[in-house]
């Protein structure tokens, strides 16, 4: 199966993060540089920054 990145729409033209959604995992990298290193976290703890992102940041 291939990856899927995808990226914020509200993302500039000087670039963002894209991510890659799995149950289980959720990969982060670099939207300028598709090369770039990869990092993974754990699903659980990706919903919860978003969550903690989501509401906090208004």
């Amino acid at each position: 199966m291939s990856k899927v990145w995808r990226k914020s729409t509200r993302s500039g033209a000087t670039g963002c993060v894209e991510v890659l959604l799995d149950p289980k995992v959720v990969g982060i990298r670099d939207s300028k540089d598709a090369d770039s290193p990869e990092i993974y976290v754990d699903a659980a703890a990706w919903r919860a920054f978003v969550q903690h992102v989501t509401t906090t940041q208004r």
